[in-house]
């Protein structure tokens, strides 16, 4: 008689186990590659250490093993490469954590990321290594110095993520997840389960200033019923805290949180600096990925929230991607927290003092002059300006060439970027006051000193380009919406309080100019999903409504403090209208989901 023997249903077990046992080992892959590696480039050029070959290099051997069994079944064939999916996945992620908890160790504690459990545990595991971080000194120097070893960590994170995509395709993943989705069976889902959600409140920009010195003392509260559930820390004499706090809750619905940032006050009652409510449905995060929210508050400002469910699902290409976008995201944190570690370095050079010292000493003013608001331009040369920028040419001089030398051209791109925005900021905020809705107590730049401000841009923007040479960053590049915002500025900056409020109104009825505090905060993005940047249009060289308020605060006029608080005000109902509009939609779409789902 014959004997029928079903090798699959035999040997699947030990397949299965293998698998567990792999799993099981993630831990010692890493480590054991971190712990070989020098963090030196492999070979000149490479930009990455040898630690983010070796961890690819462990997973060839099982990958190999598993296609070579030949499995007959295709669905159990395709549960398998799913399960060492989920193996490798993990491994990188591990990895990714362990890059990013270094590459903190590394930077000043002031802009370092959020600590979460996993991060501060992997900290202390860290505490063995040999490696761990740069010393306290060169932490606590106010030049901060970059060393090519914080470069290859970075470039880590983008090495690994290039190999994770060559193994998506060496392991036909798009194939394997047809094979299980047409034949695995249907997955419930229990809708009444709870989440485990992680809130990060990240970050606020433009707050409202409430003290005297254009400043604010930020903290959150966040209240549910009329309950506090959350308090952040405060952050002192800034419109733009970086907080980076985490609020974790379980849900088994939506919930509507409210949002309250207060301005501290030691003396008398905390004031209100914005507000915003905020929805969370378990509904719209069942991707388990991390949500970057931006809240816009009611009245000035905005929030910036990063929301994650915990969990996961089932899903090959889900584990794929929830991986390559995670390390999508670290590859920007880190580059962030280089900018961030440049900045006061180069505030301090961007100062007024700084700037004007050279042109107020000089004879460039008439001798005779009631003031020098007064003053006309007589001669300001490239060489003054040169000299103006000295001190922050000098440290630039010191601090790019190690990024430029060890960082990737793509993670060089990152960070000129954001410099540049930033360096934009600092100067936006010499010429003008945050936007508030009440007059300041500011003066206008003379007219000579608007003219450096507007060549300093220039001259930053050609040093940054490579010179006469051209061989920097391209202008592209460079001409970001923040720096065509800028140089909106320069032709309304003299004009009367009328004009100003001529120009807002006109402002506001210009498609993409009618919100306050809308200013791009993902160009780099921007300009790797749209390829070549358009020409500008009539309508791009239109001020921003919140650059003609900034100027407008600056005038002394009867109408100026009723114009600006009618403003701040219509807009801010404004924007209340929009962000409920937006919670009806959702509410509306979720309905209609339900419904389709209740009826199939």
């Amino acid at each position: 008689s014959i004997v029928h023997f079903n090798i699959s249903h035999w040997f699947q077990p030990y397949v299965l186990k293998y698998l567990e046992t792999l799993d099981s080992s993630i831990s010692d892959w890493v480590t054991a590659a971190i712990k070989q590696d020098a963090f030196e480039e492999v070979n000149i050029g490479a930009g990455h250490s040898s630690s983010a070959s070796d961890l690819f290099a462990f997973f060839y051997e099982p990958l190999t093993w598993i296609k070579g069994l030949n499995w007959p079944d295709d669905y159990q064939r395709a549960t398998f490469i799913s399960k060492l999916a989920k193996v490798f996945c993990k491994a990188v992620d591990l990895y990714a954590q362990y890059m990013e908890t270094m590459f903190n160790g590394c930077m000043p504690s002031s802009v370092t990321a959020v600590a979460t459990t996993e991060v501060k545990t992997l900290s202390e595991q860290l505490a063995s290594f040999t490696f761990r971080s740069e010393s306290a000194e060169a932490k606590k120097a106010t030049q901060f110095v970059f060393t090519p070893k914080m470069c290859v960590l970075v470039n880590n994170i983008e090495a690994v993520r290039q190999r994770l995509d060559e193994l998506y395709r060496n392991m036909d993943v798009d194939e394997v997840a047809q094979i299980l989705h047409e034949q695995g069976p249907e997955i419930e889902i229990d809708p009444t389960a709870p989440h485990q959600f992680e809130i990060v409140f990240v970050n606020g920009e433009r707050l409202l200033p409430m003290d005297s010195n254009e400043a604010s003392d930020p903290f959150i509260i966040m209240t549910h019923e009329g309950k506090e559930v959350f308090k952040s820390k405060t952050v002192y004499a800034t419109i733009n805290p970086r907080w980076n706090e985490v609020y974790e809750v379980t849900l088994t619905k939506d919930i509507t949180y409210h949002i309250k940032i207060f301005d501290s006050d030691k003396v008398g009652k905390s004031r209100l600096c914005g507000w915003q409510q905020l929805t969370i449905d378990p509904e719209d995060y069942e991707d388990y990925m991390p949500h970057d929210i931006w809240l816009d508050l009611i009245q000035i400002g905005r929030l910036h929230l990063r929301i994650t469910m915990r969990g996961e699902r089932e899903d090959v290409q889900f584990f794929f991607g929830r991986t390559f976008r995670s390390l999508k995201r670290k590859e920007a944190d880190m580059s962030g927290m280089i900018v961030d570690a440049m900045v006061p370095c180069v505030e301090a050079c961007l100062t007024e003092k700084v700037l004007f010292s050279n042109f107020r000493s000089k004879a460039l003013f008439p001798f005779f002059g009631s003031s020098l608001s007064s003053a006309k331009v007589t001669k300001v040369s490239d060489e003054d300006c040169d000299n103006a920028l000295g001190q922050l040419i000098d440290y630039l001089e010191e601090s790019l060439p190690v990024l430029y030398d060890y960082l990737t051209a793509e993670g060089m791109n990152l960070v000129i970027t954001k410099l540049w925005k930033e360096m934009l900021i600092i100067i936006e905020n010499l010429l003008m006051p945050p936007l508030s809705d009440i007059v300041s107590d500011r003066t206008p730049l003379t007219e000579i000193e608007m003219h450096v401000v507007f060549k300093i841009v220039e001259f930053i923007k050609l040093y940054l380009n490579g010179g006469d040479a051209g061989d920097g960053f391209p202008l592209k590049v460079l001409e970001i919406p923040k720096y065509k915002d800028l140089l909106t500025a320069r032709p309304i900056y003299d004009a009367s309080p009328e004009d100003l409020m001529q120009e807002y109104q006109r402002a506001l009825t210009v498609p993409g100019r009618g919100r306050l505090g809308r200013q791009a905060s993902n160009d780099i993005d921007r300009r790797f999903v749209t390829g070549a940047v358009k020409r500008p249009s009539m309508d791009s060289m239109t001020p921003n409504p919140e650059t003609v308020l900034r100027i407008l605060r600056m005038r002394l006029d009867d109408n100026v403090s009723t114009f600006l608080e009618q403003a701040v005000e219509t807009q801010a109902k404004a924007r209340e209208a929009r962000a409920q509009a937006k919670r009806d939609q959702m509410a509306y779409q979720r309905q209609i989901m339900r419904g389709q789902e209740g009826l199939s």
